[in-house]
């Protein structure tokens, strides 16, 4: 698909897919039947914009635009769970911080 813009549209535009990735799912999906899948709630496996509360424990973030303004220009949060999902971040960020400088160490 990424070579076939043509091919792209078709499952984008005319299957209602989204972007690329989607598409190339939705294709894989549809072309194959005998694939078994596995129906995981978006709350959990793919939390995005409106999905992030902390009661949810979400395994995958999606990183949209918000949130990326939120932790790395630091503008404002408009709930609860929002300011926990970047305190979630900052605290992942500052371990990976402190675990590179740990192995980048010359004591």
């Amino acid at each position: 698909m990424l070579g076939d813009g043509n091919f792209h549209k078709k499952w984008c535009d005319e299957k209602l897919y989204g972007g690329l990735n989607q598409a190339a799912l939705g294709y894989l999906l549809e072309s194959q039947p005998r694939i078994k899948t596995l129906e995981l709630p978006c709350q959990v496996w793919n939390a995005v914009n409106g999905c992030w509360r902390r009661d949810q424990n979400p395994k995958v973030v999606h990183v949209m635009s918000s949130l990326r303004d939120w932790c790395l220009n630091n503008t404002p949060r408009k709930s609860p769970d929002e300011q926990w999902l970047v305190d979630t971040w900052q605290r992942f960020h500052e371990n990976c911080e402190l675990q590179k400088s740990k192995c980048y160490s010359t004591a």
